[in-house]
């Protein structure tokens, strides 16, 4: 009984040692046709093909398998344990069209801040049954736009302020709140806070944020509420891991 249990939960899971694409990507059809333009080069060309070749193949084929795997761990743990079986999910177009998309993404991406963002919008777009395909696509768009300094500010805007005083600022014994964070996570900033200042104006227009001037806002840690709207917050959760069942 125990082995039919096993045998079952394992058919009903992806098989991540099977991750061998038997169709050629087309980065790896660029990089072929690139490599073999080089190699045609009279005198240099295959020492030139062998230092593309190092240089390029294998940080990408490494990128894309990581990824791979990296996503079916996500697949495995948060929707077939959840009963998402493989067919219903091929069959979800959201799902389907949100995995495409990240997994483009997720080859451009060294930062693996974006990688895990995208990760998770791939597990949270079959999760959420009432996920519209459009804001579907506006949140992968964010994700693809946004830097790692837009998703620090828009996750220290969505703290309430009493985070700011009873955790950081005891912490750290200073009282200059959002920017002093800011600068703990970014300590090029110290001195030159233009770019997050372009950053905030950026968020503000996305309707992410509320408060317009970024310039104020050492002034007003008294009040405890969010500086973040509605949508923000939706963007967040659809960014963030999962929640595990109790």
């Amino acid at each position: 009984m125990l082995h039919n249990a096993s045998s079952r939960e394992n058919k009903l899971k992806i098989n991540k040692e099977l991750i061998d694409p038997q169709v050629e990507p087309v980065e790896d059809k660029i990089h072929r046709i690139v490599k073999s333009s080089v190699a045609s080069i009279p005198g240099v060309g295959g020492v030139a093909a062998e230092v593309f070749n190092s240089i390029v193949e294998s940080p990408m084929e490494s990128r894309k398998i990581q990824w791979m795997i990296e996503v079916t761990d996500a697949i495995n743990m948060h929707l077939v344990e959840r009963e998402h079986s493989i067919e219903k999910l091929i069959h979800n177009d959201v799902f389907i069209t949100t995995l495409l998309q990240a997994s483009q993404s997720a080859l451009r991406q060294h930062s693996l801040d974006k990688r895990e963002m995208l990760k998770n919008a791939v597990v949270n777009s079959a999760l959420d049954a009432e996920l519209f395909e459009w804001k579907n696509a506006i949140f992968m768009n964010m994700i693809e736009r946004f830097s790692v300094l837009h998703m620090v500010m828009l996750k220290v805007a969505n703290q309430e302020k009493n985070w700011f005083m009873d955790a950081f600022l005891k912490q750290k014994g200073r009282d200059k709140g959002f920017k002093a964070i800011l600068i703990s996570e970014f300590p090029d900033l110290q001195g030159d806070l233009k770019y997050a200042s372009i950053v905030w104006d950026e968020l503000y227009r996305e309707q992410l944020v509320i408060e317009r001037e970024f310039d104020q806002l050492g002034s007003i840690n008294g009040d405890k509420k969010r500086l973040t709207t509605d949508i923000a917050q939706e963007f967040l959760a659809f960014v963030s891991a999962p929640k595990q069942d109790a």
